[in-house]
């Protein structure tokens, strides 16, 4: 079984296209409402970043526990919040707005906003953009309460990128399409 972080790396001639999502992150507005960002990873060498996604109190995207967006060929990356109140934090989205230019297009990529709860939002700019919705093995069904648990006690209860998952649907845009 691979690992989330295996998804970084991925080919694109391995992307399971039989696996395409019924609702599209990349491409419809809001689908990630109420999915909550976990980890944000930046590979700055090979210009991926990876942005790690929990699910289980999503209101759309409910196949899996998790999801994986990897942005491939990065332009830009923004990060902007209040800070928060509790040293753990759930970074839930409120709205998601996709935009996705064709090659040809000044400036062709994929572009994602998110807007987050407690004022907050996350920007990337991309030449390529993959979603994966995976199964990670043995979480429970909720999330844990973050404001009650230590960090130490959170392995096994949400995913990491050491995580090992199996994909369950995927989808991508590039700006070659």
């Amino acid at each position: 079984m691979m690992k989330i972080e295996d998804l970084l790396a991925a080919r694109a001639s391995a992307f399971p296209a039989h696996l395409r999502l019924e609702t599209d992150p990349l491409s419809e507005d809001d689908v990630l409402q109420e999915a909550q960002i976990l980890d944000v990873r930046f590979a700055a060498l090979i210009g991926v970043v990876g942005v790690l996604f929990e699910l289980r109190q999503a209101l759309q995207l409910q196949e899996a526990s998790t999801a994986v967006l990897v942005a491939r060929g990065v332009r830009a990356l923004e990060w902007s919040a209040d800070t928060p109140s509790s040293p753990h934090t759930a970074w839930s989205v409120i709205g998601s707005t996709p935009r996705v230019q064709t090659e040809g297009v000044a400036g062709g990529g994929f572009g994602l906003h998110l807007s987050l709860h407690r004022h907050g939002t996350a920007h990337l700019e991309a030449e390529h953009c993959e979603f994966y919705v995976v199964d990670v093995p043995g979480l429970p069904s909720v999330p844990p309460d973050y404001t009650e648990i230590d960090l130490r006690h959170l392995d096994g209860q949400v995913a990491n990128w050491d995580s090992p998952c199996e994909i369950v649907g995927a989808s991508r845009v590039s700006a070659h399409q």
